[in-house]
């Protein structure tokens, strides 16, 4: 059950699924929950119902699933997050660390500020490993740049068109605004589009490295980086860790990868 078709991030991990499940024998049935725990918990109990061997899935919020979690667990079925993670006895979760990822934001922000000036941040306080990204961020600022203020910091719910919004109530609240980062690139690039919009040279920091956020990285305008979140990986190493445990192997509970900074020096490589 994949959180949303709707973002090139979450058709990158059905792409890789697809490619890596024939040298397992696995076959997939894979369903889009369109952003919506109601349609993701139904998605679990049809699943169950077909008597599926296990259950993958991007939870849509990182609680609130717990029952569909336990429904499948009394059905003797594994179950295995990616991306986010939820509550429940989960076998194992896949994703990139992403308070790391927001820290490295941090430091980039930093590098391109010159260690001064006033940033803001779009989250999306309701996913778990966004509200991360957003924690690592802002802890990395105040342990590290006393000069950098982090003015403003706004959920965007995981909207993109809200996260143009709030960029715009962003820059008439802060004159000085220098930068903003955002948990996702969706966000980043609404955030992008009020700023052109404005007039502003507010620079741009996204997260996960999408096709979309590469081609204004090339561009080397205002949109500066993206963390790459790398979600090809992400559908490799989530069935490769299906296929361990059904081979009885030792699967730990938690696998975090490092992130990585895209920008202008490495978004072809």
């Amino acid at each position: 059950s994949l959180l949303t078709r709707e973002h090139t991030y979450y058709n990158a991990i059905e792409e890789a699924m697809i490619a890596v499940a024939p040298s397992y024998h696995f076959e997939l049935v894979i369903q889009d929950a369109k952003s919506d725990a109601n349609t993701q918990f139904n998605q679990i109990q049809d699943f169950i119902t077909q008597q599926v061997d296990a259950i993958v899935m991007c939870p849509v919020n990182s609680s609130g699933l717990e029952n569909a979690v336990a429904l499948a667990v009394e059905a003797s079925i594994p179950v295995f997050t990616m991306d986010v993670r939820t509550e429940g006895d989960i076998v194992n979760h896949v994703g990139i660390d992403n308070y790391a990822g927001g820290q490295l934001a941090a430091d980039y922000a930093a590098d391109l500020l010159g260690g001064v000036g006033e940033v803001a941040v779009i989250g999306y306080d309701e996913v778990s490993s966004c509200a991360d990204r957003t924690a690592g961020f802002l802890h990395q600022i105040e342990e590290k740049y006393a000069s950098i203020s982090v003015v403003d910091n706004q959920n965007s719910s995981g909207n993109a068109e809200k996260g143009a919004n709030i960029m715009q109530d962003m820059i008439l609240k802060n004159p000085e605004l220098k930068l903003v980062f955002a948990v996702g690139d969706p966000w980043a690039l609404g955030a992008l589009q009020s700023i052109h919009t404005a007039q502003k040279d507010i620079m741009v920091i996204g997260f996960d490295g999408s096709d979309e956020a590469k081609d204004e990285i090339r561009k080397d305008g205002l949109f500066k980086a993206s963390v790459w979140d790398n979600p090809t990986m992400l559908g490799e190493l989530c069935l490769e860790n299906v296929a361990a445990y059904f081979a009885g192997e030792d699967v730990p509970e938690v696998y975090e990868y490092a992130p990585r900074m895209l920008d202008i020096t490495n978004v072809d490589e």
